[in-house]
């Protein structure tokens, strides 16, 4: 009897032993119970390089841990704010709430960015990014892994697709991220996800009342001027006269910039003005020159390699 290599992998890692980053045999992963239920816990992360032509992109996925099953990728231009928001939203109304995520990179659970706020300063900490801000709210922890103990979205991914990207002359994202995405993800599952029906099931409901496109926007705080509109980075928006209030002026508001790149301007909790949509920015940058804002940059998310990919 044969057993190819993948095989055997799923063989041993059944169990809870698998090969180690330093290449020695044998070593029993200590943290594979935690993963014995689908929604115990999710890896993601992103494979930056330049896909298409010379300009660099960034593929992001997310996959059940307990069954190595692929439950979201896409094609962004950049790691940043929106494709965590846009995998956290994606699984979160397709599965329900995980219990946790995990990465490798110890900048996805902290910011890297030196500025704070005069708010920050005497609170003692830096305002949560956008993910970290969106798993608070929905009660999702985040965890660090070392790659001795996990694989790394690279590991699984990148060599897979970078064959099937040229298998099928796929040159641009948009083409990417088009019929050609779901049948990547139904092959990869095919070739390495585990049955469900093998592992427990921890995936939790949506408490009622949870707006998923509210906790998967992206958010500042602003003050309204004189002129009775906010300034966030390009973007002006006007806030009319209100039932309860005919100016605005002065008042602080919530800006939120949804996934759809439309915009909403919140005062108590209420809509009182919108805008049409623009291109998602990046919140890190833009905040610093916006007009208006609450200069805490806590409108971001995940930083990974370099102050210019200050996301989490």
């Amino acid at each position: 009897m044969s057993l190819s290599r993948e095989s055997i992998r799923k063989i041993l890692r059944a169990e809870g032993i698998k090969r180690n980053q330093s290449g020695r045999k044998g070593v029993f992963d200590a943290g594979s119970v935690c993963y014995a239920s689908r929604g115990m816990m999710l890896l993601w992360g992103g494979i930056t390089k330049k896909w298409f032509g010379q300009e660099e992109s960034c593929f992001m996925a997310a996959v059940d841990m307990a069954t190595m099953r692929c439950l979201a990728a896409r094609f962004f231009q950049k790691e940043g704010s929106e494709g965590y928001l846009w995998l956290l939203k994606k699984i979160v109304t397709t599965f329900g709430m995980p219990v946790s995520f995990c990465q490798h990179s110890a900048s996805a659970v902290k910011r890297r960015d030196s500025h704070w706020s005069i708010e920050e300063e005497l609170r003692g900490e830096q305002d949560p990014t956008q993910a970290a801000r969106a798993l608070r709210d929905l009660g999702i922890a985040q965890y660090l892994e070392s790659k001795s103990r996990v694989e790394s979205i690279s590991s699984l991914f990148k060599d897979s697709l970078r064959s099937d990207l040229k298998r099928k002359a796929i040159t641009s994202i948009d083409e990417a991220n088009g019929p050609f995405m779901e049948q990547f993800i139904r092959r990869f599952n095919r070739r390495y996800a585990e049955a469900d029906e093998n592992h427990g099931n921890a995936w939790r409901a949506v408490p009622i009342g949870v707006n998923i496109e509210m906790v998967c926007s992206i958010r500042y705080e602003a003050m309204v001027d004189a002129r009775n509109q906010v300034t966030v980075g390009d973007v002006s928006i006007r806030i009319p006269p209100g039932i309860s209030r005919i100016s605005y002026a002065r008042a602080h508001v919530e800006v939120r910039q949804f996934l759809d790149g439309s915009w909403g301007v919140y005062y108590n909790g209420n809509k009182i003005a919108g805008h049409a949509p623009t291109p998602l920015q990046d919140i890190l940058n833009r905040s610093r020159h916006a007009r208006g804002l609450n200069h805490s940059p806590g409108t971001h998310f995940m930083m990974m390699e370099t102050d210019e990919h200050d996301i989490f």
